[in-house]
């Protein structure tokens, strides 16, 4: 009967440590001793009734808590590479406008550069097609009733004085034009330096015979003709090292535009990639939180049914008495009864002090 006695008296808890054990098991990430080390499944208290498993009650707070920390971390996390994909796109947004205001100068210089050779062009090809010995013999005319020496000389130096000043007017309008370009050339242009059309030089003012003066207008004419001639032709020079140098000067410039292009494409390469990385930090986060929250939902809800654990148990180990008290000797059967009640007892005073709150 002793035997027996203590028998029963050891396994009257049973059924409660057994519900304890299941029940903590059931938690699907909080980790008891991880997240509190002081907390121990053996930790029970005793009262006036027997052990307590008050404890428990608590682990719904542990959870709850630990969901919201947890929470707040990622949440924190979250708004960090939050911050750092607005840098990212400040930081793009900066990249773009700066390379695109240079792309833009860039390609208005290009432009104006090939505008200006293009004019040079053609003011080259202006002067390759003017008809010298024509405009010649028009400044320097036939007379039939003035044959004078000093009107022949006054044509010829008025001839000299109009292609100086065309040509310095061309001169004045490059500079004006190239002055975006900065070429050196156009810098040190100036009128070509000639010496002037030789003067007819006799005593006698007018020509008292017709081949006489003809001849000299002839000569004159020949002279200027060289003139003009030796005049266009240094300019055209000077024209040339002019479009020579605005060529290379645009070239630089395509080159300048496609460095600066690569540049832009790798910089904005790099800067997309670093934001791509953190929002794809950022989503993970999201998604880790977001998983992890659900399973900390599912921990909470777990924690408050914590009284079911009690109520199965106790049903079992309720049933299993019942079952000995129908199939053992008069004796146990009443030592069986005896624990049914104290069962009662026990699950009254365990299972209804087991209220979960939410606070």
């Amino acid at each position: 009967m002793f035997h027996m006695l203590t028998k029963y008296h050891k396994n009257r808890y049973k059924w409660a440590f057994d519900a304890q054990r299941e029940f903590i098991d059931s938690f699907v990430v909080l980790n008891i001793q991880e997240y509190h080390p002081s907390f121990s499944e053996e930790t029970v208290g005793l009262d006036q009734h027997g052990p307590s498993f008050c404890h428990l009650t608590k682990l719904y707070n542990v959870a709850e808590k630990t969901r919201k920390e947890l929470s707040k971390e990622y949440d924190k996390e979250i708004e960090r590479f939050g911050d750092l994909i607005k840098e990212n796109n400040i930081q793009i947004e900066i990249e773009l406008k700066e390379t695109t205001s240079k792309e833009n100068q860039l390609l208005i210089d290009i432009k104006n550069g090939k505008e200006f050779l293009t004019h040079v062009e053609n003011m080259i090809e202006d002067i390759k097609s003017i008809e010298i010995l024509r405009f010649v013999n028009e400044m320097i005319p036939f007379q039939s009733k003035h044959k004078k020496a000093s009107f022949i000389n006054g044509c010829a130096l008025k001839l000299e004085n109009l292609v100086k000043i065309r040509i310095q007017k061309q001169i004045s309008e490059l500079r004006e034009n190239a002055q975006p370009l900065h070429l050196l050339s156009i810098r040190h242009l100036q009128l070509p330096e000639l010496d002037s059309i030789p003067e007819i030089q006799q005593k006698m003012d007018s020509f008292w015979f017709k081949s006489k003066y003809q001849k000299s207008l002839q000569i004159t004419r020949d002279h200027a003709n060289v003139w003009v001639e030796n005049m266009y032709k240094d300019y055209i020079t000077l024209l040339t090292l002019i479009h020579n140098e605005g060529t290379q000067h645009i070239q630089q410039l395509l080159y300048e535009l496609g460095a600066l292009k690569q540049m832009k494409d790798a910089t904005l390469q790099m800067l997309q990639n670093t934001r791509s990385n953190n929002q794809e930090k950022r989503d993970l986060l999201t998604k880790q939180q977001k998983e992890l929250n659900t399973l900390w939902q599912q921990d909470c809800e777990h924690a408050k049914r914590l009284s079911t654990y009690f109520i199965k148990h106790w049903l079992l180990y309720k049933e299993e008495l019942e079952q000995k008290f129908l199939h053992v000797s008069v004796e146990e059967r009443w030592l069986v009864s005896q624990y049914l009640l104290l069962l009662q007892q026990d699950g009254e005073n365990i299972i209804e002090s087991m209220n979960i709150g939410e606070s």
